[in-house]
This record gives structure tokens, sequence and C-alpha cells, in this order.
């Protein structure tokens, strides 16, 4: 009697997983020129590899914190990726704060990670932004000739 052998491919469940995250510079001042922050993600996935990620910010001053988008571009280090973040001169001062991340690998599987996920794993949480122009006096000197 003759068995037949089925043999299944992998088949991957597991969405991606964020491995380092930092970010820099952690404050800004927008009162004099606009500033780029950028970040860094390092980021895994088991079979069809990293796609795409979206992280929001939520600003405490009630203004719309902003998003990040995530890609690859074929010039990654490894599993490392890089996107910036746009900080306009003359921005209101707040804090924005990481409220969520989505990360989704080749086959749609996504991993939804919170501000307490990342509190967690001891990664930064906040951007400040503050909006200060320092006032800059210069002494004038005027010279009188009485004598005429």
């Amino acid at each position: 009697m003759a068995s037949d052998t089925v043999m299944f491919a992998d088949v991957d469940t597991e969405p991606p997983e964020l491995i380092e995250f930092d970010f820099n510079p952690k404050s800004v001042n927008a009162g004099l020129v606009d500033h780029t922050i950028t970040l860094r993600f390092r980021i895994t996935d088991d079979l069809s590899g990293f796609n795409s990620g979206q992280m929001q910010w939520l600003a405490d001053n009630g203004e719309g914190g902003g998003n990040v988008m995530i890609y690859p571009s074929g010039a990654e280090a490894g599993d490392v990726y890089e996107s910036r973040f746009h900080v306009p001169r003359f921005d209101s001062p707040k804090t924005r704060t990481v409220a969520w991340l989505n990360l989704i690998d080749g086959v749609g599987n996504m991993r939804t990670m919170t501000k307490d996920d990342f509190v967690a794993l001891g990664f930064p949480v906040t951007l400040t932004v503050t909006n200060a122009v320092e006032k800059l006096y210069i002494p004038l000197v005027v010279t009188i000739d009485a004598g005429q």
C-alpha cells in the first residue's frame, strides 16, 4: 500500500516585531528654525519581511501630533529603518507623545503597539517643542560733538 506524502510550505502568521526604537533630537526650539527629527526603528519579521509601518504622535495642547511613515527603501542596514519628522519654524509649544505604531509584513500580518508598550520596552515616547526667541539687544553708541 503506497502512502502519499503532502508537504506544505512555511506559512507566515507572525507580525513584525519592533526590537529597538530611538529618535533625535528629543527636544527642539521652533522659535528660530525648522527641525528634522530622525527616527530609527529596528524591525524584524520571521518570513515575509517588513513591508510598512505608521506611527502617530499626539500633542498635549489639543493640536494634531503628526504621523510618521516607515517604508523599506532598500538602503537600510539589516533591519534598521529611518524615517524623518518635520517640526516647522513657529510651531506652537507642545509635548508630542507616541500614541501608537502599526507594523505590517509582506502578507498583511499587523502588530499594533501603544505608548504603554513603548514605555514597557524602555523606548522614548516624548518629543518636546518649545518656541522661544531670545531678544538680542545691541547697544547703540552715539557720539555727539557739542563743540561746533
